[in-house]
């Protein structure tokens, strides 16, 4: 679960379509070398099958989260720039975590405002009227996902 936390804070995708497959395929294969092993995947009884069901939502989760990882960290596509104001920010605060969001006009092929997560300097930096640079890149596995800096 905490690489799954990690991808959102550190990339943020456009798309996600290209993500789902892969995850999935991930979560399948994780799933039927637990199901290798008999006696750890017995079904036939309630708790053999709650603890199938939880692994294998925590494998699609773990397998998202390795496939942004893949689709973003690998990707050295040339990046295609755009410069966008800042409409807003917002801050969100639970016990665990500060979440800090841009919301930024259309730009490219998004054609609506949007907000997207940004680390709490860049949200300190930033002010609502002020322009940013936004990077799309393609992704590794055509899921695209930008970069916001200042």
């Amino acid at each position: 679960m905490g690489l799954i936390l990690r991808m959102l804070a550190d990339f943020e995708l456009i798309a996600y379509n290209n993500i789902w497959t892969p995850a999935c395929i991930f979560a399948a294969c994780f799933v039927a070398l637990l199901y290798s092993n008999r006696k750890a995947a017995n079904t036939k009884n309630k708790v053999g099958f709650i603890m199938v069901a939880v692994t294998t939502v925590v494998a699609i989760g773990y397998g998202y989260g390795v496939c942004v990882f893949y689709n973003c960290y690998y990707d050295h596509s040339v990046p295609q720039k755009y410069h966008v104001k800042v409409l807003s920010k917002t801050h969100s605060s639970t016990i665990a975590n500060n979440s800090y969001y841009l919301k930024i006009g259309p730009w490219g092929p998004v054609g609506k405002q949007d907000e997207y997560l940004v680390n709490a300097e860049l949200y300190d930096d930033i002010s609502a009227g002020d322009t940013v640079k936004l990077y799309l890149k393609q992704g590794k596995l055509h899921a695209p996902w930008v970069q916001i800096t200042r």
